[in-house]
């Protein structure tokens, strides 16, 4: 008899880039000039016909602007290391931020809109991270700064993108209009590639959200990896309908960047509309998505029985069951793509497959092996102690893709093991025989009722698949069974509130 593999599979193709961030997009700039590099389909400038086309800019024209915009941050005061906090929608001014920022050595920092309309919870997120800069759509996000943290707060720049009524408040506009000379030379950015370059934070818009410092080591390493795994090329577009806050979408946007690809703008935020329309008018489209998203693109009146320009459906951010994928797949795209992640460990492993190779039925879906240069291990709950492939356990997290921990806060989550980092992360998973990872839930998400086991993520697949609805099922405290089963069904579409929301949100409802 052979031995039994340990649960554990490691990407050993992938290696840490030498170069920081700003040097990297100035590398794909300078190689991609005269390719398309952003589409801001909601966005419109006046040509010289007179007519209003959507913006569009090569990455000669982005890569100009943003080391313009740094230059003017620099000349302003702001220094490298410092952090921007962006509170912004899927526009042109997010690209040159993100961009700006990199040019500039600071950290850019992705902010919920949705969260700062929570006072007291936008005041902690603030807080934890002092940014030097915040950068507003505006100036209803501007107000709720201010309300959240008043005027006196230590922020050096306020900025918003629209014309300000904001008192404290300068529009991006008004750098432009002091712009000097030679505000477009080449800019250093003195960053090593291991240190903080973007921050984001993990969900939440009602419970406590921790900060995740990357590097462009993790970004790096992700974008490579799923360009690798996705066949993405300059010849591809990426329908970005993801928020801008979201690890999801920055990943997917440094992909199209580092390989020359496009990157599309739908609608300063999802509309399931506005993104049909984008994939009609693109080509060759990549098109990542949360559920919610897929099911209201799917159940919307104007989408064609096939999308011709439909390259890959990729979904993640949530367990993904059969059926999902059967609603991807009809929307006609030539591959599926299911993968696995975290704010903390970005993405770690994908499954690309021909469409009709990912419909095989099997009720676990695979979610691949490791890439971009990350392990995957399968744990007995609480320990390191590796388990066997085949048995189910608690699965961590390490690599090239993994940040080094929590930004002003120790947690048991973190460790350092073979001279990589590592994160537990709280999924129920296994290994199979050929090391692809099928995650089954969140160990705490389980329901304890009458001293059994349940499943929500089971219920979830029922419900969902029966009734056409997007349901999630938590549990909640009952004085008799111990919890309670509640089914919160949502009718609309962007990014689901995590499990833990659902139950701090309904648990504050029903009193004590």
């Amino acid at each position: 008899m052979g031995s039994i593999a340990l649960a554990e599979v490691w990407d050993k193709t992938q290696t840490a880039p030498t170069q920081n961030l700003g040097t990297l997009l100035s590398q794909s700039a300078s190689q991609h000039a005269n390719r398309t590099a952003l589409v801001s389909l909601h966005q419109h400038s006046r040509d010289k016909e007179g007519g209003t086309p959507p913006i569009s800019w090569t990455y000669a024209q982005l890569h100009e602007a943003s080391l313009g915009l740094a230059h003017q941050l620099s000349a302003n005061g702001v220094a490298p290391g410092s952090r921007i906090g962006t509170i912004l929608f899927n526009q042109l001014e997010w690209a040159l931020m993100f961009w700006a920022t990199a040019h500039l050595g600071c950290q850019f920092i992705g902010i919920d809109y949705r969260a700062v309309s929570h006072k007291d919870h936008a005041r902690d997120l603030l807080e934890s991270v002092l940014c030097d800069v915040i950068v507003a759509s505006n100036n209803k996000l501007a107000l709720a700064v201010d309300e959240a943290l008043g005027q006196k707060a230590p922020i050096k720049h306020r900025y918003v993108v629209e014309s300000s009524q904001t008192p404290g408040w300068k529009t991006l506009a008004e750098l432009s209009e002091n712009a000097t000379e030679n505000v477009t030379k080449p800019m250093v950015s003195p960053n090593h590639p291991e240190e903080t370059a973007v921050i984001f934070f993990t969900s939440g818009t009602t419970g406590t959200s921790k900060a995740c410092p990357h590097s462009a080591v993790t970004l790096y390493s992700v974008a490579r990896g799923l360009s690798k795994a996705h066949f993405i090329t300059r010849d591809h577009t990426i329908c970005q309908h993801l928020p801008g806050f979201h690890i999801f979408s920055v990943v997917y946007s440094l992909t199209a960047w580092l390989q020359g690809a496009s990157l599309v703008f739908p609608n300063p935020t999802f509309d399931a509309d506005c993104s049909i329309r984008a994939i009609q008018q693109s080509r060759n489209v990549v098109l990542p998505c949360v559920p919610l998203m897929i099911q209201a693109i799917a159940r919307s009146p104007i989408r064609p029985p096939r999308f011709e320009t439909l390259e890959t459906v990729t979904i993640g951010g949530s367990t993904v069951f059969p059926e999902l994928l059967e609603l991807c797949a009809s929307l006609g795209p030539k591959r599926l793509a299911a993968g696995y992640g975290m704010s903390e460990s970005l993405v770690v492993t994908t499954h690309n497959q021909k469409t009709e190779d990912a419909l095989t039925g099997r009720e676990d879906v695979c979610l691949g092996t490791a890439v971009s240069g990350a392990c995957i291990r399968i744990c007995q709950p609480g320990s390191r102690t590796l388990l066997s492939r085949g048995e189910i356990g608690e699965v961590h997290l390490g690599g090239l893709p993994v940040f080094g921990g929590y930004l002003g806060l120790e947690h048991e989550s973190c460790y350092r093991e073979d001279g990589a980092n590592f994160v537990v992360s709280g999924d129920q998973g296994y290994l199979d025989e050929q090391g692809r990872l099928y995650v089954l839930g969140r160990y705490k998400d389980l329901i304890i009722r009458g001293g059994e086991n349940i499943s929500p993520s089971k219920i979830e697949r029922v419900l969902s698949h029966e009734t056409g609805i997007t349901a999630q099922v938590i549990g909640v405290p009952d004085t008799v069974a111990g919890e309670a089963i509640v089914a919160i069904i949502r009718r609309d579409s962007g990014i689901e509130l995590s499990h833990d929301e659902l139950r701090n949100i309904v648990s504050k409802s029903l009193g004590p």
